[in-house]
């Protein structure tokens, strides 16, 4: 032990700057590549929290299915939950050489989970309606199913839908398009 300290002494005093000389590199060398190395290491740790968090904003437009319905007039919407899982409604309208796709969101609400609804009106045009509910970890998921519900309609529905988190499972969100009553319009409802 004494023999490696008085190595070490002999070495900072032959270089005249009190500077260990380590494989042709100072320790000075070695100490910068190593404050290099954690900033990248640390940057790199900070864009993929970064990342991660950006996984946890809904992204409706990313979803493969995409319910369509269309109206002349002014429709209003009412979303109903019948499961444990919060979900969000969209309401998207396709703008060719816009951002997402082409999709942009023109509106959306919150669907709890429970018992809960959500109501509210969208102005005249083509939408397409994608529900994504609230998956484990914070992550919002595209729904395993989403489909026209084909039963018989009231007086001026333009569209019912119907949203679950299990492939050909039951109906967990279900929403109705509708013209205020008294307006007569034509409609259309499919699925793209």
């Amino acid at each position: 032990m004494r023999e490696r300290r008085r190595r070490r002494l002999a070495s900072r005093s032959r270089n005249g700057k009190g500077i260990k000389q380590l494989s042709g590199c100072s320790y000075r060398l070695v100490s910068l590549r190593r404050v290099i190395f954690f900033g990248v290491a640390l940057s790199a740790l900070c864009f993929a929290f970064e990342s991660g968090a950006a996984a946890a904003e809904p992204r409706p437009w990313l979803c493969r299915d995409k319910p369509v319905f269309s109206s002349d007039k002014p429709v209003r919407y009412e979303a109903k939950s019948r499961g444990k899982r919060h979900w969000r409604i969209f309401f998207m309208q396709f703008v060719p050489g816009g951002p997402h796709d082409g999709f942009t969101i023109t509106a959306s609400d919150d669907v709890r989970a429970g018992t809960s609804d959500a109501r509210g009106e969208l102005g005249s045009g083509q939408f397409f309606a994608v529900a994504l509910y609230l998956g484990a970890g914070g992550h919002w998921l595209c729904p395993r199913d989403a489909r026209e519900v084909r039963e018989a309609r009231g007086p001026g529905v333009v569209s019912s839908l119907c949203y679950s988190d299990e492939e050909s499972g039951p109906c967990r969100v279900a929403l109705t398009i509708s013209r205020p009553a008294g307006s007569s319009s034509s409609a259309a409802a499919g699925r793209r």
